[in-house]
């Protein structure tokens, strides 16, 4: 890597697709990481007005005895209703970007080599592919999507349906990615993978 280059590389791609495995395997290679999706469950543990905003819209049933967001609920929810998911995206949206990107200009003042990864599900619906350098799409056959999507978080087979249909068609995505990469191989292919493209953006 030249001195003091920085380079912001932004991962996405569907659900079920692995793109936070990729993400990971960079970050193990030296790469900053910022997951969008831990950063999002974060404000809604803590973020006094994104908590209000929820309640005024979602009502008390969605938080539990502990006040604890109930997630999944919330998310069967939105994902059934174009308009409850807009209302989500409204609420929580504005503040998750603002975050991603003051830590995207925190990266970019280093005065050392840096690539920072941000992990985002969203990052074509959000609009802002032009934060990065490099925008990465990680891709993997519907079968292997639905079977990581229920080996990984438990979801039916309707919540799987639900949550693809909300997003990005994969085909787009990949036409305004600068790389795909593809993931229906073993844990080990991935990390070559990962591997080679840290070298590809480094030279």
């Amino acid at each position: 890597m030249t001195t003091g280059s920085v380079r912001i590389i932004g991962v996405t791609g569907g659900a079920g697709s692995g793109k936070s495995a990729f993400a990971r395997e960079l970050a193990k290679r030296g790469a900053r990481l910022l997951d969008a999706d831990a950063v999002a469950g974060e404000l809604t543990e803590t973020h006094g007005e994104i908590r209000s905003a929820l309640r005024t819209a979602f009502g008390e049933a969605y938080f539990d005895a502990s006040g604890a967001l109930k997630r999944r609920e919330l998310g069967n929810h939105v994902f059934s209703r174009p308009d409850a998911l807009d209302t989500l995206n409204g609420i929580i949206r504005p503040v998750l970007l603002a975050r991603i990107q003051d830590q995207i200009r925190l990266w970019r003042r280093s005065p050392a080599p840096l690539t920072g990864v941000v992990d985002m599900a969203i990052l074509f619906e959000a609009g802002v592919e032009d934060w990065f350098d490099r925008v990465v799409v990680v891709t993997a056959s519907m079968a292997n999507r639905r079977r990581r999507l229920k080996a990984s978080r438990g979801w039916s087979d309707g919540e799987i349906e639900m949550r693809i249909r909300s997003q990005m068609p994969v085909r787009e995505k990949i036409r305004r990615a600068d790389a795909v990469i593809r993931n229906d191989g073993s844990p080990e292919a991935l990390r070559r993978k990962a591997a080679d493209f840290l070298e590809s953006v480094s030279t």
